[in-house]
């Protein structure tokens, strides 16, 4: 794509977002604060980010409808992702949708089969990282900034081996995010990404990592979405520990309490778990191509560390932070 028709693109998704927010809020698509909200605004409009879901289709289009079923696939977790942001909707229907999403991503490469006992194990954790993503959308700038990075360094993996059809997607995505971005990251967002953005940016990546485990023939690229993974995993096994349903909402991930107990404003959590990540991402960058045993190696440092802050910071929040007076600025870094 040459300068002009990148402009062109961009301006068309600026035209595109900004139609949504004035149907959002003439239809009252709005974020409503719940048990799992690191906010009080009930003005913010919801589902900002489906500008990413736009921006794929525009893609599918203009690629002469290649990779079908990868496209219906996000089709299928866009279009529930967004009834779920209008209205609630039950979480098995949502499961069994993004298991079938799930399944037509593996199927379009090529791993997906009744025969292959493997496939459902696959396909448990792809379901798994859609929704972990999804549970990490809580702050201003967590999607954007972490997806920027993400989608940045997936397309620069594609690039390298130069045998990637998906290099155009994340350029794309990366300009929609940029888009989302300017409304969002930003200390009273004017939209959140919803169900629809968080979800679909996360098919997208997840289409992405699985490219760069066949390509390199390794599962180090799973580790682009450490940071997640670990305060996803082990908050679960926190409230496991205490007894209480996963399933219902929370604010319980570090970087909820981040915000709620330590007084971090939104924009220095999303920017830390960003900066975090890229580290991580060039540590990964440099360890990829090497022997199996220096993968591993860094893969348990990698998920040792992570694991070590976390449960340091959280120690630091609960005992320590709780028995001082309320930080500056603890009010207002809720809105």
């Amino acid at each position: 794509m040459t300068n002009l028709a990148w402009l062109a693109t961009g301006l068309m998704l600026l035209g595109a977002e900004l139609a949504y927010l004035r149907l959002a809020r003439q239809f009252r698509i709005i974020d409503l604060p719940n048990e799992r909200s690191m906010h009080t605004d009930r003005a913010i409009v919801r589902g900002g980010g489906i500008i990413c879901w736009v921006a794929a289709m525009g893609v599918f289009a203009g690629s002469g409808f290649a990779k079908p079923w990868f496209y219906l696939g996000s089709v299928l977790v866009a279009g529930i992702s967004f009834m779920d942001d209008l209205r609630s909707v039950p979480s098995p229907i949502r499961l069994l949708v993004q298991g079938l999403a799930g399944a037509l991503l593996l199927y379009q490469n090529g791993l997906f089969g009744f025969e292959n006992g493997s496939s459902l194990v696959m396909l448990f954790v792809c379901v798994a990282m859609l929704n972990a993503y999804n549970f990490m959308d809580g702050v201003n700038g967590m999607t954007a900034l972490y997806s920027l990075l993400t989608l940045g360094t997936l397309l620069y993996l594609s690039q390298t081996k130069a045998t990637d059809t998906y290099s155009l997607l994340f350029k794309v995505e990366m300009l929609a995010l940029l888009v989302f971005a300017g409304f969002n990251v930003r200390r009273r967002a004017i939209c959140f990404a919803g169900d629809v953005g968080s979800i679909t940016v996360a098919f997208i990546v997840l289409q992405g990592v699985l490219a760069a485990v066949l390509q390199y023939k390794t599962y180090l690229p799973v580790l682009l979405l450490a940071v997640y993974g670990v305060d996803t995993v082990l908050t679960i096994v926190k409230r496991l520990y205490l007894r209480q349903n996963i399933l219902l909402p929370h604010r319980m991930h570090l970087f909820q309490e981040l915000v709620r107990k330590g007084g971090w404003s939104h924009r220095r959590v999303s920017g830390v778990y960003a900066f975090v990540q890229l580290l991580l991402n060039v540590l990964l960058l440099i360890t990829l191509e090497k022997p199996v045993e220096v993968q591993w190696l860094t893969a348990s440092l990698i998920l040792a560390g992570l694991s070590v802050v976390y449960i340091s910071a959280k120690w630091r929040l609960t005992y320590v932070t709780a028995q001082k007076k309320p930080l500056p600025g603890m009010e207002t870094a809720l809105q």
